[in-house]
């Protein structure tokens, strides 16, 4: 019998992720943001790239980025995986790919 066979093929494609939209090839899920951010203990300007859901300004997809580069805790990286964290401020939210 090919019974165990078969149930275990079952659960392997079952538990397998389908991909997303993105991942497909469709539409993203938000608009691109280029970020632009600065910080005296920086040198020159951090760029970073976001994604603004369809309710959202530029400048609010921007937000959870300099949240993260302001809190210690945060763990992400940012401008060249930079350590500081506070003092960071929004210079521009754009919408459109990043450079």
């Amino acid at each position: 019998m090919l019974v165990f066979p078969q149930i275990l093929l079952s659960v392997i494609l079952v538990s397998c992720p389908t991909p997303s939209p993105a991942q497909q090839g469709g539409a993203p899920a938000g608009r691109p943001v280029t970020c632009t951010f600065s910080n005296p203990s920086y040198s020159g300007y951090c760029k970073a790239s976001a994604s603004a859901a369809k309710e959202q300004s530029a400048a609010d997809a921007c937000q959870e980025i300099l949240d993260c580069l302001n809190n210690v805790q945060c763990s992400k990286t940012y401008c060249n995986a930079t350590q500081i964290r506070g003092g960071w401020n929004l210079v521009s939210a754009e919408e459109g790919p990043g450079n």
